[in-house]
């Protein structure tokens, strides 16, 4: 979250709690027109990742869909690119990971082929030795 807001929006993010963040005074035009903070909550008691997010407007004024229902669409919008966004560079990474460990495991593969061939020549070699022993 904390690069997501600094890369596209050039807003610092602070930690707020053990797992809390906070944009303060953000000015977000694609949201409202109105500058506020952002508090955002990350949890897994549930045993799942869950999102909690507020946008405060002062003290004790905050976006909710009563009162401001387009502001709060385009608040859930906004969210929804962030998570996208986010789970695309997770997966991405988890895919860049994941072909490294093939490639390094093919390597092996192909480094087995070759000491597979060349024991295989050996056992033919020493087939061969024994073969003209038992002759003599």
């Amino acid at each position: 979250f904390e690069d997501y807001m600094s890369k596209n929006f050039k807003l610092k993010t602070k930690k707020n709690g053990k797992h809390g963040m906070i944009v303060a005074e953000a000015n977000l035009p694609q949201v409202t027109t109105r500058r506020g903070d952002i508090y955002v909550l990350f949890s897994s008691e549930t045993g799942k990742p869950e999102m909690a997010v507020a946008f405060m407007m002062g003290y004790d004024i905050y976006l909710n869909t009563k009162e401001n229902p387009q502001e709060m669409d385009r608040l859930k919008e906004f969210f929804a690119n962030f998570l996208m966004s986010h789970y695309k560079g997770f997966y991405e990474k988890q895919i860049r990971e994941k072909e490294k460990v093939l490639k390094d495991l093919r390597g092996q593969m192909a480094d087995n082929d070759k000491k597979a061939k060349g024991l295989q020549k050996d056992i033919e070699s020493n087939q061969k030795k024994i073969g003209k022993e038992k002759d003599q």
